[in-house]
């Protein structure tokens, strides 16, 4: 039994201020720095899809109202982007007809990492970067602030 095919079309054109805004939260966590080495692999084909890319994808997808977080729907962000804007996100030779399977391997190999936990890098680790980086630093310059910051007051 299969199952059917996974619409993929009908993504919404990702305009340049969600893109630059999704990319400052993305790279100001600082997750893509710490995670790439441990998520890309010394062996096999490169990557289409970034890490980067991935998750700026993702960013985007739940910048929208009433947004899913689904991977489809990340894949539909992805194919819905122009060739400019996915080449900035370092993601090559795009093909909208498998970008679910290239969106869905490279999440459950950050999974796969993230659950290893490899020197303190886990979910909670994750997602209060995330969160942190979400906060305009001039809101709470002490979350940003790496000495200020105590697990006491931890996010997660």
């Amino acid at each position: 039994m299969t199952r059917a095919p996974l619409d993929l079309s009908g993504g919404r054109p990702t305009s340049g201020s969600e893109l630059n805004i999704a990319r400052q939260v993305i790279v100001r966590s600082g997750v893509v720095d710490a995670l790439n080495p441990l998520v890309d692999s010394g062996i096999g084909r490169p990557r289409h899809l970034s890490l980067l890319g991935l998750l700026v994808a993702c960013q985007v997808n739940a910048l929208g109202r009433h947004h899913q977080a689904h991977l489809v729907e990340v894949a539909r962000t992805l194919n819905a982007m122009t060739e400019a804007q996915r080449r900035s996100l370092d993601i090559t030779d795009w093909d909208p007809d498998v970008a679910y399977h290239r969106v869905e391997r490279l999440f459950v190999r950050l999974c796969e990492v993230l659950d290893l936990g490899e020197a303190g890098l886990n979910e909670e680790w994750f997602v209060n970067q995330l969160v942190r980086a979400a906060i305009p630093p001039n809101t709470y310059p002490m979350l940003h602030e790496p000495a200020a910051y105590s697990e006491e007051y931890s996010i997660a």
